[in-house]
């Protein structure tokens, strides 16, 4: 039901409908995974980020934790961390362009510039529909070094519903 409610984008039903599913069964790495996306679709960042980590708790391997992981703590503003969590996605499944993204968008916002053009054509040859990496490729050309773009980042999304 959680998945239904989020399609619909009725975020409160998906969270209880998760928290129930969770209460019956809280070593559902992936009902802690879509608790997370429903957090993070809330604002309730810390929250999301807590899920995220249950997750990882439960299965380490799991791509998916890591990643909303990553959105979380660039949600938060902790791009740091960010991009030590995009680099373990990027560990487990090389060819993660929304990974990639991610990890670009955050060093924007360390301003290292060079490698986050690199995350971002990376994350287009991966994908060249990827409209995020295409969008802040062209925010980061468009700034001068030292300079902050009219334009806000965007944080990257969560991934679909699973």
């Amino acid at each position: 039901r959680g998945v239904i409610f989020r399609a619909t984008e009725q975020y409160n039903h998906a969270l209880s409908a998760y928290n129930q599913g969770l209460a019956l069964n809280p070593f559902s790495a992936w009902g802690w995974i879509n608790h997370s996306l429903v957090l993070w679709q809330l604002e309730q960042y810390d929250e999301a980020l807590a899920s995220a980590e249950r997750a990882i708790a439960l299965e380490p391997e799991l791509v998916s934790a890591w990643y909303n992981k990553g959105v979380a703590l660039s949600a938060l503003g902790e791009y740091g961390g960010a991009i030590a969590t995009y680099d373990q996605v990027l560990t487990l499944d090389a060819t993660h362009a929304d990974a990639l993204t991610g990890r670009g968008i955050a060093r924007v916002h360390l301003e290292d510039t060079a490698a986050a053009a690199a995350d971002l054509e990376a994350a287009l040859a991966l994908n060249p529909d990827n409209a995020l990496a295409q969008e802040t490729l062209t925010t980061l050309a468009g700034t001068q070094p030292g300079a902050q773009s009219a334009d806000p980042l965007p944080v990257p999304p969560p991934p679909p519903s699973w």
